[in-house]
């Protein structure tokens, strides 16, 4: 059995249906542009040599892709070995691309408030949302009205936004699986009223299309992108950073303003403070006001 047939047995069997419609998407994607080189071997005549060609197709991509390339090529060939298609797997011969870390940019407070603090705009009113709340973007565009409770200052957050096979669709389910409330500060509180207010809408989704169905992942990102390059165009100087990085600032913020990382945790809805302490990122001046408390008596 050469190593392209197997794959496709291995696609249908383990991914197809049991992976989301984005992972399987993104296998198949790395399947054709990084496995090439030994789509037509037989599973028994493949070497580390052959795997370390596969990992050099991925040399320009980011270290994410690359150690992606890696563990599901070694994923495949060990169920391979696991079905007895194969007697080894060549893949363990090869030590997986080290995952360095990258100093994440964050914006500071004057290039946020240049960013999002002098228009209010639908498109505007949406990121200083996920700013103001540390909501996850698929948490964000399936928020709904009913989870929304202003009187007491809280948002529940209970569903997600999945694409499932190219179709945004809401999962009554977070992504850890948990529900929790997010406290609301008086700005995220009239933020939200002033969506209220330019929508004329108090029920079904806070963000949503023409036709009052789901905001699309692609739509949303089409709205930042064109929002991000206009502000770019006034503010030069201001660094691109993802939406994800909305998230990051907003639990470096709770950090700094004196949440403990238990109650950030909470907020963010991490299963584990292990997730929180990546988002944390400590100024140097709060390093050096730590150094300048530092006492051997």
């Amino acid at each position: 059995m050469t190593f392209s047939e197997w794959f496709d047995e291995f696609f249908e069997t383990y991914c197809d249906g049991v992976l989301s419609y984005d992972c399987t998407v993104e296998y198949k994607i790395i399947n054709n542009k990084h496995f090439y080189p030994i789509a037509n071997l037989e599973l028994e005549k493949i070497k580390p040599i052959h795997i370390q060609r596969c990992l050099n197709t991925a040399k320009n991509y980011s270290i994410s892709r690359q150690r992606k390339v890696y563990f599901l090529l070694k994923r495949c060939l060990n169920e391979a070995v696991l079905n007895e298609y194969a007697t080894k797997n060549a893949a363990e011969k090869i030590k997986p691309p080290r995952n360095v870390k990258k100093d994440i940019v964050l914006l500071s407070s004057a290039q946020l408030k240049h960013l999002l603090f002098e228009e209010e705009t639908p498109d505007i009113l949406m990121f200083k949302l996920e700013l103001w709340t540390g909501l996850r973007r698929g948490e964000l565009l399936a928020l709904t009205w009913e989870n929304v409770n202003l009187q007491e200052g809280y948002i529940r957050v209970c569903q997600t936004l999945v694409n499932c096979k190219g179709k945004a669709q809401i999962k009554n389910t977070t992504k850890s699986g948990v529900d929790r409330r997010v406290p609301l500060c008086d700005e995220s509180r009239r933020i939200l009223a002033a969506i209220q207010a330019q929508s004329g809408n108090c029920k079904g989704l806070v963000f949503h299309n023409d036709k009052g169905q789901p905001l699309s992942f692609t739509a949303y990102h089409t709205h930042y992108k064109r929002f991000y390059k206009e502000r770019q165009e006034i503010y030069p100087n201001i660094p691109y950073i993802s939406p994800h990085k909305l998230r990051h600032t907003y639990a470096t913020h709770l950090i700094q303003n004196g949440a403990d990382i238990e109650t950030a945790r909470r907020m963010l809805g991490h299963s584990s403070i292990s997730t929180t302490a990546i988002y944390v990122h400590s100024t140097f001046e709060q390093m050096q006001a730590a150094a300048n408390r530092l006492k051997y008596e």
